[in-house]
């Protein structure tokens, strides 16, 4: 009775934890129906592919922590856009500038006889004289707005550095612990399982043991596969702050 309550409560312990794994695939569905705008069933499931040989070769290396964050400056449309702006306040405060020039306006008058000079012929000029102001409001105010959009776009170079720099060495992180692993692990444990499986049927080794045994395998396979999900959601993130696909699973 002792071994079957010790079974029953790890058969339980599974069905839970299966029940939740299910509950995350729904959402992930429904989040994919979403996306994929599919509306032709609601019975429709997508069943993902996975190349492991081809995630497997993926690699960070091959790049250098300033090529990356070079990529992401040139590619980051929140720091190209800012660039822009800054451009712009160029161009606005050489405008402004220009404008502290005095504009020459030349202009004719002819009249037949409306002047004490029958058939009146005039050539007249006229030039601004900008003695007190100069458009100086208007030059101090786009210069204010120059430097408040350079120091805006210094903030976005300097953060984008930060987010990229932090997802490198995530993503570096998790992809020195994966290749550390050894490949036959999974299945080395699931050959002893089996012999785990007949020792227990065979009353050569105790309850205590097959379920320490089966708790060690199980948590074991659940951080191996998150390992591989960190790493891929690594690469995803590290692809995210650089504004372009750097790695493609």
């Amino acid at each position: 009775l002792s071994d079957v309550i010790r079974l029953k409560s790890l058969l339980l312990s599974l069905q839970n934890e299966k029940l939740g794994i299910e509950n995350q695939i729904t959402e992930l569905q429904n989040d994919l129906h979403v996306l994929l705008n599919d509306t032709t069933s609601k019975s429709t499931y997508y069943v993902p592919r996975l190349d492991l040989p081809q995630l497997d070769s993926l690699k960070i290396k091959s790049y250098t922590l300033d090529q990356v964050i070079q990529v992401g400056i040139s590619s980051r449309p929140d720091y190209r856009s800012a660039v822009t702006v800054v451009k712009l306040d160029e161009a606005n405060l050489s405008l402004q500038k220009s404008l502290a020039v005095p504009d020459l306006t030349i202009g004719g008058r002819w009249s037949r006889a409306g002047s004490y000079i029958p058939e009146y012929y005039a050539l007249n000029f006229s030039i601004d004289l900008p003695f007190f102001n100069r458009n100086q409001g208007n030059i101090e105010a786009a210069e204010m707005s120059m430097s408040a959009d350079e120091y805006s776009r210094r903030q976005s170079m300097n953060s984008i550095e930060r987010e990229i720099t932090n997802a490198y060495q995530k993503a570096m992180g998790t992809d020195n612990l994966f290749r550390s692993l050894d490949k036959k692990f999974t299945s080395q444990y699931q050959t002893l399982v089996s012999g785990m499986i007949q020792n227990f049927q065979n009353r050569n080794i105790t309850i205590i043991e097959f379920t320490d045994f089966y708790e060690s395998y199980r948590t074991s396979v659940m951080q191996l596969n998150q390992i591989q999900n960190n790493r891929l959601d690594a690469f995803e993130t590290l692809n995210l702050r650089t504004g372009t696909d750097l790695i493609i699973p």
